[in-house]
């Protein structure tokens, strides 16, 4: 007896030209655009839905299936899955205190669909793709106000309050987004700190870094921010879900270091910073890149001699 047969979608017949497409240097301005190395591990992917609609082999299996190595295929599919070419399902197991992790992967053709009809149908439309990148470069240089093509993954910058040179990049900040809170918050990076944190606090001496690879972004931010976004590392070390790291140990000043760039960190005055935080009504959970640059650029106002109810947030 035959087992049942899934009904093949228009879309798996001619996915090629939707991922040539995606890997083009003409796509790379688009949100969906991929390496070579996402392509084709993307495409093992897809092979291995053409005989089960849902993928579960391990990151070593497909690492052996693609000659690749177990840490580049760790770190391709949470990308493909934040480009939204796949979804990833997690089931956790609990047993005898415990945690296991089953993932189970599928592929998002109405994804690749979307892709496919931006595909240009001939050179002729190819050259028309890229006289309208080039007219827009053109038309963008003639507002004042912008001073970088923002990429589409990016959050959406409203009126410029300020903006800063950092490693030739350009940061556009504005006052109104610290209490928005509207920045992506980033996923969890498992370093050897946090390793030891949750073992500690979990009392698992057992968990490695790959404990918790299948975690989607929200459970690893509760495993280690908890809801208050702040995870206590010690009496004087504390770090929040926005990878904003602050170190005070007694005295007048405080270190605060932001994790999304490397060496960078400033120092100010512990109970300026709180009062600050308490006037904008935030929380050091809340504290976010925006708040963090508008601080390195700016001094903290100084917190009032006579403001009695003054207390730290954290």
């Amino acid at each position: 007896m035959k087992g049942k047969e899934t009904k093949e979608l228009p879309i798996q017949k001619k996915f090629n030209d939707a991922l040539y497409w995606a890997t083009s240097t003409l796509s790379k301005d688009k949100e969906y655009h991929i390496t070579r190395t996402l392509d084709a591990v993307l495409r093992k992917l897809i092979h291995y839905s053409n005989t089960n609609e849902k993928i579960t082999y391990s990151n070593s299996i497909i690492a052996e299936h693609t000659f690749m190595g177990e840490e580049t295929i760790k770190k391709a599919i949470p990308e493909l899955r934040k480009k939204n070419y796949v979804s990833i399902a997690n089931t956790r197991i609990f047993d005898e205190g415990k945690v296991t992790t089953r993932r189970t992967i599928n592929i998002k053709w109405d994804k690749i669909e979307s892709i496919l009809g931006e595909v240009p149908k001939s050179k002729t439309e190819n050259k028309e793709v890229q006289d309208d990148i080039t007219a827009e470069i053109i038309l963008t240089s003639d507002l004042p106000e912008v001073v970088k093509t923002v990429e589409p993954s990016a959050i959406p910058i409203e009126p410029i309050v300020k903006s800063i040179d950092v490693d030739d990049e350009v940061t556009v900040i504005r006052e109104s987004e610290f209490k928005e809170n509207k920045q992506v918050i980033p996923r969890v990076v498992i370093t050897d700190e946090k390793l030891k944190w949750a073992k500690s606090k979990y009392k698992d001496p057992s968990l490695t870094k790959d404990s918790f690879e299948s975690f989607d972004d929200k459970d690893l931010s509760l495993v280690f921010y908890g809801v208050d976004g702040i995870m206590k590392i010690d009496d004087a070390n504390y770090e929040n879900k926005h990878l904003i790291k602050l170190y005070h140990q007694g005295g007048s000043y405080c270190k605060l270091s932001n994790l999304n760039k490397k060496n960078t960190s400033i120092r100010v005055n512990y109970n300026d910073l709180m009062h600050l935080l308490k006037q904008r009504n935030l929380e050091f959970g809340d504290f976010n890149e925006y708040l963090y640059q508008y601080i390195a650029i700016n001094e903290i106002p100084k917190k009032p001699k006579n403001d009695d109810n003054f207390k730290p947030v954290i």
